[in-house]
């Protein structure tokens, strides 16, 4: 990672019948994110996650 890279890693809680508002957020950021040169822009789904595992699996 040079000088100039960032990560940025961000948890957002909702409900499960707001998915598809989620989404169209979601794809949103995609592109605001990839518009300010990001390389990578992920979504995650899930009940349950380890923050450790995730920081790993940079």
């Amino acid at each position: 990672m040079t000088g100039d890279s960032a990560i940025l890693i961000g948890l957002l809680a909702r409900e499960k019948q707001n998915f598809a508002v989620h989404r169209r957020l979601a794809q949103k950021m995609n592109e605001i994110w990839h518009e300010r040169s990001a390389l990578e822009y992920r979504e995650c789904k899930g009940d349950h996650f380890d923050v450790l595992f995730m920081h790993r699996s940079l």
